[in-house]
């Protein structure tokens, strides 16, 4: 007698390793007791099976909700009507990243005064369309690796993200919030085009 309130928390991957309906842990224990199905682990740390025969292929609307923070983000999956996942993600420390800068561009600035051949001078290259300023480009790439990942266990079929609105006129610092609108039109081109995140 299978148990109503056990959730389908578990992964599945067919035999091409295309994901399908999630299952129940029950479910993927008799699985791979009957030789259908092996364990597999996501980068996650989470358990999952992988199909060793070919099975149906249907699968319900499944939603990935993303919510977007500065230190932390969250990401739930929502298969039918059913939360299978949920995930808090820590994003990098911005403060190493800056640290990280600031050692570079002394080594660069103590290169230039060394007895050297000289090169071209580049001040002027300074402004670049659609530029992300290097702590925002690493949690980019945190949100795509996350996303990614995401969409290689799920059969995701809409994204949902949280949206928020912000007082450029009341708040002074609102320039910071340039660079954090840019970072999340580059996470939603991704997405639009799967084939950058696949």
């Amino acid at each position: 007698m299978s148990n109503k309130n056990t959730k389908h928390t578990v992964f599945v991957l067919a035999i091409d390793g295309q994901p399908l309906t999630p299952c129940t842990p029950c479910r993927a224990r008799k699985l791979m007791r009957g030789g259908v199905a092996k364990p597999v682990w996501s980068k996650f740390g989470t358990f999952g099976i992988q199909m060793l025969v070919e099975t149906r292929r249907e699968t319900p609307q499944t939603t990935i909700g993303v919510d977007n923070g500065t230190k932390f983000e969250g990401y739930a999956v929502v298969c039918g009507e059913e939360n299978s996942l949920a995930v808090k993600l820590d994003l990098p420390d911005k403060k190493n990243i800056v640290r990280k800068l600031d050692e570079r561009r002394q080594l660069r600035r103590a290169r230039r005064g060394r007895k050297c051949r000289r090169r071209e001078a580049r001040f002027d290259n300074r402004k670049r369309e659609g530029f992300l300023a290097p702590s925002q480009a690493v949690i980019v790439g945190s949100r795509l690796k996350t996303l990614r990942e995401l969409f290689r266990l799920y059969p995701i079929d809409a994204v949902v993200f949280e949206d928020v609105r912000f007082n450029h006129a009341k708040h002074r610092w609102g320039r910071i919030s340039q660079q954090w609108r840019l970072a999340r039109q580059s996470c939603e081109a991704s997405l639009l085009n799967r084939s950058r995140l696949v």
